[in-house]
């Protein structure tokens, strides 16, 4: 979460409308997730406790994507400009502490439950109505295997997703605006992190509120934080090697300053 102050100011400027509107997009979010764990009697959506065995497995996963697309950043420092190969190096500096934060995962069995769940929500897959909204393109990750996808997961998957999506666009947002008022950066970039994360904020709300008591939420503050986390930063990685991977020099800036973002949120 952004410091207090911060929040206030962004509140205030955002306006109790758009916060609303965020934290209905957590309910709904929610009640998606509740859906498809409302069903026992078929296999295909019924929750499934997690397992250490499950849990180490997913760790070997995000250490290796850490690994692997710190790997590939090394081999694109020289085409980066001055800021971003100054921001790309410090998160190759990182590697122990992102390591440090993945190893939690399986530290302790979680007591929780896996479910069926979206698996690329993202802003892209949500449809504002003008007071509402509506999710699409369920067919989950593109770039992975349908047996992959039909994995159960913790839904908290989703919600990592949606948070992060939401400081790409501020990040998006933010270097076009640079970019055509150059005079302006020094006083926007600093707002641009506690505006997504104000905004990550109430939706979080929203959909805490809507999810408590559900199977799939920890009862245990720090397993709902773990989990969060590694969600979080495993997106964030996910997203740079795809950035790295098809040698985007659109998205490989953004994507350096999300997981950049994430990594200060973490420390």
């Amino acid at each position: 979460a952004p410091p207090r102050e911060a929040a206030r100011v962004l509140a205030r400027h955002l306006g109790h409308f758009h916060l609303e509107m965020l934290a209905l997009l957590g309910v709904r979010m929610a009640q998606l997730h509740l859906a498809l764990a409302a069903d026992a009697t078929d296999g295909r959506f019924s929750p499934e406790p997690f397992s250490l065995l499950y849990q180490r497995s997913a760790y070997q996963s995000m250490r290796n994507l850490a690994k692997r697309t710190l790997a590939a950043l090394r081999g694109h420092l020289a085409g980066l400009g001055d800021e971003d190969a100054a921001v790309a190096r410090e998160l190759i500096a990182a590697e122990k502490e992102m390591l440090g934060v993945f190893s939690r995962f399986a530290a302790g069995k979680f007591a929780a439950w896996k479910t069926r769940l979206h698996g690329d929500l993202t802003l892209a897959r949500v449809l504002y109505t003008g007071k509402d909204f509506v999710f699409g393109d369920f067919e989950g990750d593109p770039e992975k295997p349908v047996s992959e996808r039909r994995i159960k997961r913790s839904p908290l998957r989703d919600v990592a997703g949606m948070c992060l999506s939401m400081l790409f666009a501020a990040n998006a947002s933010a270097a076009r605006l640079c970019r055509e008022r150059q005079t302006d950066a020094a006083a926007l970039t600093p707002w641009v992190e506690p505006l997504a994360f104000t905004a990550a904020s109430a939706l979080w709300s929203g959909y805490q509120e809507t999810a408590a008591g559900a199977a799939f939420v920890p009862t245990s503050e720090e397993t709902l934080w773990t989990m969060f986390h590694c969600f979080l930063l495993e997106h964030a990685l996910g997203r740079l090697s795809g950035a790295l991977a098809q040698d985007s020099g659109e998205e490989i800036p953004v994507s350096l300053a999300a997981l950049a973002g994430i990594m200060r949120a973490l420390g």
